[in-house]
């Protein structure tokens, strides 16, 4: 039987995770050693017109080293390919580029002074058919980013990297490495970020050598790391930040302590925060992993008598093992007033007590009157106790809460509690948020229970736009969005599972809420476009003090920021 082969022309690019680079001005000192942070695999995309691969086939179809080129929508190398009579298993492996001879050798590989990026698509077919091949990186890559006044100040930078690729053999796809050190050379292009091809390696140390405008140079090391085929890497190379911030457990306490009026000690708020543009703003400038003790002396920031009225930005740094205060309005904030701002922060493998002090639980604030922009909960335990109120983000909202996500929590719910994925009780809007694998424990038909938001009964309509949940729970018990709603609008809402709302009354709407399937997509698009749809339009036109964060598809296909 003749087949036409036809091969499929996507390989799977990687897309880095937006990362955090710190502020800061030219004379702060470089810090000599960096870690490398791991990045998953991403987006397909397709290969040029007119790209050329080379193909070896061996089994039922035989294909020594063709060529074949990409007319658009097909590969073609001019001869009608047949498979053989005798059922067998066929080993495809293809590779892109192609290189004269065949030869996928040290010097055709580094001919440019750096690794090429090598493609590889392989698979084993067990019956006859179409080949359909997808071409992922056979080397791995590491990505620098600067932060940009130091990317500014930047003449040049030589990475170094203890082995390098001998040859690829194109039958297989197998490599073999040369223990011979090699410096790739670049020049500052003007960006802030710089992409290299690396040979997968175990445990390899690499190093950098930066030389900056003003001739000075600087050596910087990395710790050892494995890099792996077709993985991406990433690393934030940054200036010694001297700001005044919060850098370790203490700083927080103390900052605490003195938000609440309680501090005893000599700093003052202006060790961790300035005014910029008449606004107070205080940071985080360090990820911070807290004891049991340390959380013991923490006390929510902000009480409902003196809200917290200035802006905490986090940076994009995570508070981790953080154990909430056991009183009744319990979060990292216990009430962030209308001119508050909580904004770059990410909470992660957080709890609250199971006590019955703990009425009002939230993950980032217990009362938001304020606007919560970019924040996070995950991998977390919450209690509250009877007819109390619990959110990943914050229990009882009458602000903003926009570009947030919840995600792996448990929610201990007791009997006629009200609590939500985002927002325990919304009267406020909720933008451009996601709710993913949180669980509930409780299916007491008296509970209030949504992904969102348990409840919402706002005195004037609220908005739930452009948000997306995802949940392999049963949710015979609780709302897609919200539990029991009242005067809201849903707009752009995607969900897997369950109703929108499991109790709504007339005066809420839903327009544009869709299930979507297991590819994350609704009529083949993936719910990341139509996130972005909203982004870029409806989002920027109906809340223009806003700035939204853009979507990209996850490593485990579904949405996430980018």
């Amino acid at each position: 039987m003749k087949r036409i082969l036809k091969l499929v022309p996507a390989f799977l690019f990687v897309l880095v995770y937006a990362c955090n680079n710190e502020q800061a001005i030219p004379s702060y000192p470089l810090s000599s050693t960096y870690p490398i942070l791991s990045r998953g695999d991403g987006d397909a995309a397709s290969l040029p017109t007119g790209s050329q691969i080379l193909l070896n086939a061996n089994g039922g179809l035989f294909v020594e080293n063709g060529i074949f080129t990409y007319n658009g929508s097909t590969w073609y190398n001019g001869q009608n390919l047949q498979w053989t009579d005798t059922p067998t298993e066929t080993i495809i492996t293809a590779l892109y580029p192609i290189y004269e001879n065949n030869n996928y050798t040290l010097d055709n590989l580094y001919s440019n002074g750096k690794l090429e990026d090598v493609l590889i698509a392989q698979d084993t077919l067990s019956k006859k058919g179409d080949i359909n091949l997808q071409f992922k990186h056979l080397f791995s890559s590491l990505t620098l980013y600067f932060e940009p006044t130091l990317a500014t100040s930047l003449q040049s930078l030589a990475l170094s990297v203890p082995v390098q690729i001998e040859k690829v053999t194109p039958q297989n796809g197998t490599y073999s490495l040369t223990p011979h050190s090699h410096t790739i050379l670049q020049n500052n292009d003007g960006g802030h970020e710089y992409t290299f091809i690396l040979p997968p390696c175990e445990e390899c140390t690499l190093s950098l050598l930066l030389t900056l405008t003003d001739d000075t140079s600087h050596e910087v090391s990395f710790s050892p790391h494995t890099f792996l085929s077709g993985s991406h890497y990433a690393c934030n190379i940054f200036q010694y930040d001297s700001r005044p911030g919060i850098r370790d457990a203490e700083d927080l306490i103390a900052f605490c302590q003195l938000i609440n009026g309680t501090y005893e000690g000599e700093e003052t708020l202006d060790s961790f925060g300035e005014v910029v543009d008449e606004q107070r703003i205080y940071r985080l400038l360090s990820d911070i992993t807290l004891t049991k003790e340390e959380c013991q002396r923490l006390s929510p920031i902000g009480e409902d008598s003196a809200p917290f009225a200035d802006i905490f930005d986090g940076e994009g740094h995570t508070i981790s093992e953080l154990t909430l205060p056991d009183v009744k309005y319990t979060g990292l904030f216990g009430h962030i007033g209308s001119t508050g701002i909580v904004r770059n922060l990410h909470i992660n493998k957080a709890s609250s007590l199971n006590t019955l002090n703990t009425s009002y639980v939230g993950g980032i604030a217990s009362i938001n009157d304020g606007t919560i922009d970019n924040c996070s909960l995950t991998n977390s335990n919450l209690y509250t106790i009877e007819k109390g109120y619990m959110g990943g983000i914050c229990a009882l909202t009458g602000g903003t809460i926009l570009n947030c996500y919840t995600q792996n929590t448990i929610y201990h719910v007791n009997t006629s509690a009200i609590a939500g994925g985002i927002v325990g009780s919304a009267n406020g809007n909720i933008l451009n948020c996601y709710s993913k694998e949180n669980q509930f424990t409780s299916s007491d038909k008296n509970n209030r229970l949504g992904s969102i938001a348990g409840m919402s009964t706002p005195r004037t309509t609220q908005y739930i736009n452009n948000c997306y949940i995802f949940h392999s729970q049963n949710t015979q018990y609780w709302g897609a969005a919200v539990g029991t709603s009242s005067k809201v609008a849903i707009q752009y809402f995607y969900y897997n599972r369950g109703e929108v709302c499991k109790t709504k009354d007339a005066k809420t709407t839903l327009s544009d809420t869709s299930l979507y399937d297991s590819d994350y997509s609704i009529d083949s698009v993936h719910i990341s476009q139509l996130l972005n749809e909203w982004v870029e339009t409806t989002g920027a036109a109906t809340f223009p003090n806003y700035t939204f964060n853009k979507w990209m598809i996850d490593a485990d296909s579904s949405a996430c920021f980018q």
